[in-house]
This record gives structure tokens, sequence and C-alpha cells, in this order.
């Protein structure tokens, strides 16, 4: 985070997060290291659906953000 400069971003991608705790305690770090989180990526093309169809298939709660990404204030 420090390497990280004024107005940078940090991406971090989760394929199949286990539970929201797993992607809050995440988000909690990332605001705690002095980062702004951003609004989350929407799925915007065919791609949704598909991905919609394999959360349903592997069982994963497709509410659940695969992307968190976070900005540095400056």
């Amino acid at each position: 985070i420090e390497a990280l400069r004024p107005g940078g971003h940090v991406v971090v991608m989760d394929a199949f997060p286990a539970s929201i705790q797993v992607v809050e305690t995440l988000q909690r770090q990332l605001e705690q290291a002095g980062l702004r989180l951003m609004p989350r990526p929407q799925r915007l093309t065919w791609r949704t659906r598909m991905a919609e169809r394999i959360d349903q298939v592997l069982g994963h709660d497709g509410s659940l953000p695969l992307v968190t990404v976070a900005r540095k204030p400056g």
C-alpha cells in the first residue's frame, strides 16, 4: 500500500469468495490501510448471464463481489 502512488488503485479478485464475511474482512483491511473502496464493478455483457449460470451450477452466491477495487486518496 505504501508503494501505491496517490490516486492509484488496487484491485483484488477472489473468483470464489467463501462468504460475505471474507469479503467484508478484505474491505475492512483496505479501509484500515487508508484506502477508499470504489463502487462495485457491474457485469454488463453476455458474460453476466454466463457468470450467473456458473455461480448457480457451482452453488456460489452470485451476489458476492468477485472483485474489490480501492483507491489511495491523493
